[in-house]
């Protein structure tokens, strides 16, 4: 009933060399959820690297929430997503939210026209972003991330655009 590429929900793993096309709710989501099923530990010690994610809805998304639904940044931690391209997708091609000691590094965003940002970030801790570089399909109101005011220790270096259509 979902068009999911993966859901993690463990520890000490490694996605590499992939490629996720047309994926419509997330074509990779690292979770850590504390609901009422209890399904899973909460991951740490991931990387994701070498892959492709093309045209894909909400591409790689690493998340936590609480019993209530909230986050709380620095509780899905050791994440490093590396040298990924991220071709036209729809929604948040990295979105960060309840993590902390995050690394986004030499990735490369061909972005469609409409598009405000390509890394999001909400209740976060000690995340960098560098020497990323992204090429934008179109003009408009484009930032490379978008971090919420309930962020801290955001970096950001070496991001830079490539072209524009």
């Amino acid at each position: 009933k979902r068009n999911r590429g993966i859901l993690l929900q463990g520890r000490d793993s490694v996605i590499k060399n992939c490629t996720f096309q047309n994926v419509n709710m997330g074509a990779v989501q690292i979770l850590g959820v504390d609901d009422v099923f209890k399904e899973a530990i909460v991951p740490k010690n991931i990387r994701v690297e070498n892959t492709k994610f093309l045209q894909c809805w909400d591409d790689l998304s690493v998340f936590t929430w609480d019993a209530s639904g909230n986050s709380t940044p620095g509780t899905l931690q050791h994440v490093t997503i590396e040298n990924n391209y991220f071709y036209r997708g729809v929604g948040s091609s990295v979105y960060l939210k309840g993590v902390g000691d995050v690394s986004v590094k030499n990735n490369f965003f061909q972005e469609r026209y409409a598009k405000a940002y390509s890394v999001r970030a909400d209740y976060v801790e000690d995340i960098r972003l560098e020497d990323n570089a992204y090429y934008l399909e179109g003009q408009g109101g484009y930032n490379f991330a978008s971090i919420s005011s309930n962020a801290t220790g955001v970096t950001q270096s070496g991001n830079a655009q490539k072209g524009t259509l």
